[in-house]
């Protein structure tokens, strides 16, 4: 926790997390403009004392890497329209006491204004 504010600093940021405590939410995370946003919201959620897993394209799990993205709470999702990714997850909520998970409604890095609504059946 203190590692990541002392990084946030360095960097020039001051962050400050209004998420009040609670044992389960989905955050809605956006715009998503590069591979930055990933690194910049580990930082921020852990300097706030929080752990958020998070859904990330598979190809990113591979060896040595994705024993460290599963380990910080990745969550890898398979791009293809066979994969029932929401019910997964919607599961993965149902069956743990405490969840926090961030997810990028875009979908992208490009720009999107067209967000996929699964973060807010995963919410309900």
């Amino acid at each position: 926790m203190k590692f990541s504010a002392w990084l946030l600093k360095k960097a020039g940021w001051n962050f400050q997390c209004n998420i009040p405590p609670t044992d389960k939410c989905v955050i809605a995370i956006a715009p998503h403009t590069s591979n930055w946003d990933f690194i910049w919201g580990e930082l921020a959620i852990r300097s706030a004392g929080m752990k958020a897993g998070f859904l990330m394209k598979s190809t990113w799990f591979f060896f040595p890497l994705g024993y460290f993205m599963r380990a910080i709470g990745g969550i890898p999702v398979k791009q293809n329209k066979n994969t029932r990714v929401t019910d997964e997850v919607i599961e993965a909520f149902n069956s743990h006491d405490k969840l926090i998970i961030g997810v990028t409604p875009e979908g992208t890095r490009s720009p999107n204004p067209k967000w996929r609504t699964g973060f807010m059946h995963i919410a309900r």
